[in-house]
């Protein structure tokens, strides 16, 4: 079975706020997974559209090279070379859902944080960034993708990564407290 064939075989139980995880092969993703001692070098978050419209899409919104941006999950498990794991944190109720896509696309275009690389090596050498439980999540002018999906989950009252800020997640960070629902690849 092909990667698409498992993706469609996995698709009607993939739900909105749903992990993709990947493990890239190339010299970028072996270095994240080695920085972050983590088998994940990329995260996004699953928006099922069928939760607001009558649309039957499935979507991831992730921050890629070019910022936050939505991809169908079918084009993206087709050209992505190497593995795929999705990932559920919790149950979201409708509600929720209808949350989260509405936070999501708040921050559709928002550029690549770039400068956000330099805190997570900072962070992970030296521990230096403080976190409080009670901060509130604030919009960052550049995410990078682990940071994207903590805000996105936090903006609805759900924290992923409950001992570090947003900006200092790693992949795998989000999802300490999560279940591997399917492998796609």
């Amino acid at each position: 079975m092909n990667k698409l064939e498992k993706y469609f075989e996995a698709r009607p139980f993939i739900k909105t706020g749903d992990l993709l995880l990947y493990s890239g092969k190339s010299l970028i993703s072996e270095g994240i997974k080695l920085v972050t001692d983590s088998e994940y070098s990329h995260i996004e978050m699953v928006l099922d559209f069928k939760d607001v419209f009558v649309l039957d899409r499935k979507f991831t919104i992730g921050a890629l090279n070019r910022g936050i941006e939505i991809h169908s999950i079918s084009s993206r498990v087709k050209n992505y070379e190497g593995k795929i794991d999705v990932y559920r944190c919790t149950k979201i109720e409708k509600a929720e859902s209808i949350r989260l896509i509405r936070e999501a696309l708040k921050i559709l275009d928002t550029p690549y944080g770039y400068d956000n690389i330099k805190d997570i090596v900072v962070d992970k050498l030296f521990k230096k960034k403080k976190y409080n439980s009670d901060d509130s999540p604030k919009q960052a002018e550049k995410f990078i993708c682990s940071e994207a999906v903590s805000y996105l989950y936090r903006k609805i009252g759900i924290d992923l990564c409950p001992e570090k800020a947003d900006e200092v997640t790693y992949p795998g960070d989000c999802i300490k407290n999560c279940t591997k629902i399917f492998n796609i690849l």
